[in-house]
């Protein structure tokens, strides 16, 4: 998909800054963390971003409070942000412009400068900082050039997947599109003939993969016997394509079929069949065996059900073809969040990823597999494996029976963390008392005096103190072990 220069992304950068946090962030603390801007163009972007909200959104939707005093805020409730995405990208015409040359694979250079009051030399900067953006995150194959024409060239399963990544982007505005009811219809067809559960959101997300396909054979895009597409399909069988693609040819339906099973949504029954199970061997054993060296043993039913899942992540990266930093420009989770919550998690991770790499004789394969590999690692390892746990002793002039009242609270709040409570003070991390608590403290405990109706700010003190110690414990304790250790 096409992404602008690290400024031209400023709003989205701060949107995703926001929506990490629940408190309210100052400008200057968002111009610290993310690196790039001055203090003067987040002020003008944040204005901007405000006045984009209120104008897409009803406030009890979504909300950037604003103030001079607290900071920013932004307030999110059971929506998303499609059309704050839209309108950040659509104010950029070569974000116009490569959505519209997809679809069309070649425009009138005359004609578009004329409908998008441009001239012809700043057509031509356009399209050289998009092949600039092409070269570092798509597709080395992917090109646009500039004659009497715009043409864009490259591998035409490459050009659909390509173009299925951007539509995805801004799906909502595909609602739009001429025909979409008609492409609506054709999905569903797919859906009961392949005989797939059947959930309309699921079905909207893969009709705009059906709307590039019928594009392309709309306007006889046709794929070509030299597309590397035909040396992935080798080792398949595919279920028949249906008489009601009759404007299909087998090759788009085996393509339409492939990308599909390798995005995850087609169950394994039988549709996709991978034939060559030695096709993806080597790299899933040495996956596995650096899972195993820095994280534990995988059981057997374990890995037969990751080993299944695994080839359909690693075909589908063959089939995307991007590159390593296009995790930058892409919604996935982001291995950096753990930084601060599970120091541990994110080293033994990043531990098992260079381990892993170091086997792999092809370093493109696991390019598309870092965002893959680290939700397979969250999927068998819980956040919680390496998180240090945090001793608590609870006393006050109350009942056992209140005490064990207050210990459930504070269990519920603090559920996030791993905490337990201990019957003798000079075991705990964290003492908290309503009563003046004499006896003494060695260098490394925390004492909080609190009330013994327990109200809602002492509960989230107690919540800030157990972050803290969680960290500290996690930088300074096993952080330290295993950096320590000789694994590496």
């Amino acid at each position: 998909m096409f992404i602008p220069k690290k400024e031209r992304y400023l709003k989205r950068d701060i949107i995703d800054l926001l929506e990490n946090e629940t408190q309210a962030v100052t400008m200057k603390e968002i111009v610290e963390r993310l690196g790039y801007p001055s203090l003067h163009a987040v002020k003008a972007t944040i204005h901007l971003l405000e006045e984009n909200i209120q104008q897409l959104y009803p406030a009890e939707k979504l909300n950037l409070a604003v103030s001079t005093r607290n900071g920013v805020r932004l307030q999110r409730r059971n929506t998303h942000l499609h059309k704050l995405n839209e309108q950040i990208n659509s104010q950029f015409v070569s974000y116009h412009l490569i959505f519209q040359i997809l679809a069309q694979r070649e425009i009138l250079v005359d004609d578009y400068c004329e409908e998008n009051y441009i001239s012809r030399s700043t057509l031509a900067r356009y399209v050289k900082k998009i092949n600039t953006t092409l070269a570092d995150f798509a597709s080395k194959d992917i090109k646009i050039t500039i004659s009497t024409v715009l043409k864009i060239t490259g591998q035409e399963s490459s050009l659909r997947i390509f173009y299925f990544l951007l539509l995805k982007s801004t799906y909502e505005k595909l609602n739009f599109e001429e025909g979409w009811p008609e492409i609506l219809g054709l999905t569903e067809k797919i859906f009961t003939y392949l005989d797939l559960p059947f959930i309309q959101t699921q079905v909207e997300h893969i009709a705009i993969w059906v709307y590039v396909c019928q594009n392309a054979i709309d306007q006889h895009f046709c794929l070509s016997q030299t597309d590397t597409f035909f040396d992935d399909i080798a080792d398949y069988r595919f279920v028949e394509k249906p008489d009601f693609l009759a404007d299909w040819q087998t090759a788009d339906w085996q393509l339409f079929l492939l990308f599909f099973y390798a995005m995850g949504y087609m169950p394994l029954d039988g549709t996709v069949e991978l034939l060559d199970h030695s096709r993806f061997s080597a790299t899933i054993e040495s996956w596995f065996a650096s899972f195993q060296k820095f994280f534990f043993p995988v059981t057997d039913e374990k890995r037969v059900e990751f080993t299944a899942i695994m080839q359909r992540q690693i075909q589908y990266s063959r089939m995307l073809k991007l590159k390593d930093n296009i995790g930058k420009a892409i919604e996935t989770i982001q291995e950096e969040a753990l930084i601060k919550r599970h120091p541990v998690y994110y080293h033994v991770f990043k531990a098992f990823w260079q381990d892993f790499v170091s086997y792999l004789p092809d370093q493109a394969t696991a390019i598309g597999l870092r965002a893959p590999s680290f939700c397979n690692c969250i999927a068998l390892v819980p956040l919680s494996h390496f998180m240090p746990r945090i001793l608590i002793y609870v006393i006050t002039e109350m009942t056992d029976m209140h005490n064990q009242a207050i210990k459930g609270l504070i269990r519920d709040y603090c559920a996030n963390y791993n905490i337990a409570f201990v019957n003798d003070y000079r075991r705990a991390d964290l003492i908290i008392s309503s009563i003046s608590f004499i006896d003494p403290l060695k260098e490394d405990q925390q004492q909080l005096t609190i009330r013994t109706s327990l109200p809602r700010n002492d509960l989230q003190v107690i919540y800030d103190i157990v972050q803290e110690l969680t960290l500290q414990k996690g930088q300074h304790g096993m952080l330290a072990e295993f950096q320590a250790s000789d694994i590496r």
